[in-house]
């Protein structure tokens, strides 16, 4: 599905195995789209075994002189068959209840439920690993800039409170390429802007006021913008990201591009952009996030302060 085994964490990427015995035989894989197996044959194209699933997994066809001589199944992954468990990357996951058997590893963030798989909506979602799986409205609507859907993170919970964001990151990472390929293909990529301007005209872009050193009361003093990376999360800045409706996206968009930094009396950066408002302490911690729709005076009027003239 992906081109290899290990882009979709092995689903789709079976390819072929070999049955040890007096002579070697060699079956080849068949999946349908959602990289589940459907079918083996061998070295000359006979169909030797056979498989169907219902949407969450459940074998309910099984079939074939070789049905039983391997183990691979649904999603592509290992079956074991006496316990009924689909042997993911990063954790079990029972076809029988329909859920994972362990908590999602990247925590609350994008899906408040612990264990439930693929946003209990298969046919819609592709999950690599069992830890996020790819939504495929969400992929085109997330290039789109559209109301963008929480990747199902199968739902999480956090032993720690803090996590590395490299899970994150990849997420995003793999909503945004998955997102500009189908866009390009459905033909939905458009000229940011309007057409471009014509040979030899330079477009004068508004200059944005260098408000360093200002000082807007408790809100903290207008610094220059430090870069930060988010390096991680306080289960606190989680929950309110959740709570408050802040998307990943805007999150990384005010992080990557804020219009305005201020630095507060503890140390931590104040970042605001048109989109959100983010709290990261000097290491790159999110403390906290705000949406725009809960931006008081104040902060609105920091924001017009800053904003290109």
């Amino acid at each position: 599905m992906s081109g290899s085994r290990e882009g979709a964490g092995g689903i789709g990427g079976l390819l072929a195995f070999t049955q040890n015995g007096t002579t070697n035989t060699h079956y080849y894989y068949h999946t349908d789209r959602f990289g589940n197996v459907t079918g083996l044959v061998d070295t000359n194209a006979y169909v030797v075994a056979r498989y169907e699933y219902d949407p969450f997994g459940r074998p309910i066809v099984s079939y074939g002189p070789v049905a039983n001589a391997q183990p691979y199944g649904f999603s592509s992954k290992y079956h074991h068959r006496p316990s009924g468990i689909v042997l993911y990357e990063r954790r079990p996951y029972l076809f029988d209840p329909q859920r994972f058997a362990t908590p999602d590893p990247l925590g609350e963030l994008f899906d408040l439920n612990l264990y439930r798989f693929n946003y209990n909506s298969p046919p819609n979602d592709v999950d690599p690993n069992g830890k996020h799986p790819l939504l495929i409205a969400f992929l085109v609507g997330f290039v789109l800039n559209a109301v963008m859907t929480p990747y199902n993170a199968n739902a999480p919970g956090l032993n720690a409170e803090t996590y590395p964001p490299a899970d994150v990151q990849e997420i995003l990472a793999n909503g945004l390429v998955g997102g500009v390929a189908g866009a390009a293909t459905e033909g939905l990529l458009r000229v940011p802007g309007g057409m471009p301007p014509k040979p030899g005209v330079v477009p004068c872009k508004p200059k944005a006021p260098d408000l360093t050193g200002q000082n807007f009361g408790k809100l903290g003093t207008v610094v220059k913008n430090p870069e930060l990376d988010i390096n991680g999360f306080t289960k606190h800045g989680i929950d309110q990201t959740i709570t408050r409706g802040v998307s990943p996206q805007n999150l990384l968009s005010t992080v990557n591009n804020p219009t305005v930094v201020l630095q507060q009396s503890g140390g931590q950066y104040l970042l605001i952009s048109d989109q959100a408002a983010v709290v990261l302490s000097p290491g790159g911690q999110l403390i906290t996030t705000y949406p725009s729709s809960m931006f008081n005076a104040n902060v609105n009027a920091v924001l017009t302060a800053a904003s290109p003239k």
